[in-house]
């Protein structure tokens, strides 16, 4: 009973429009900070994922784009290598002098 007593001599002493006011703002305070609190939750969970979801993208296309690399380094070597045996191949058909100097080059040496 000790409060009902602070509560209206509270309101007494200020009036009951000011009292409802103060007691208005209150429950709004509560609600403006309820819901920003569970906005900002909702949010960094979003944020958390969505770390994780790049984390993970990055990290598969990372892989991916270095086995396509490295394919394609294998593959110009291959080529590389397909071209010099077919130089060497025109020249002896045609007599002319093999390009020593590029056999030489050749990073598949067992053309030599």
């Amino acid at each position: 009973m000790d409060g009902a007593n602070e509560v209206a001599g509270f309101i007494e002493s200020v009036g009951v429009p000011v009292a409802v006011c103060l007691g208005l703002g209150g429950m709004l305070w509560w609600l403006v900070k309820f819901v920003l609190q569970s906005i900002v939750e909702k949010i960094t969970e979003a944020q958390s994922q969505t770390e994780q979801e790049i984390r993970s993208i990055r990290n598969t296309d990372i892989r991916e784009l270095k086995e396509i690399i490295v394919g394609l380094i294998d593959k110009s070597s291959a080529q590389q290598s397909d071209l010099i045996k077919l130089d060497c191949l025109i020249r002896i058909c045609f007599k002319l002098e093999l390009d020593e100097k590029r056999i030489a080059r050749n990073p598949d040496s067992k053309i030599k």
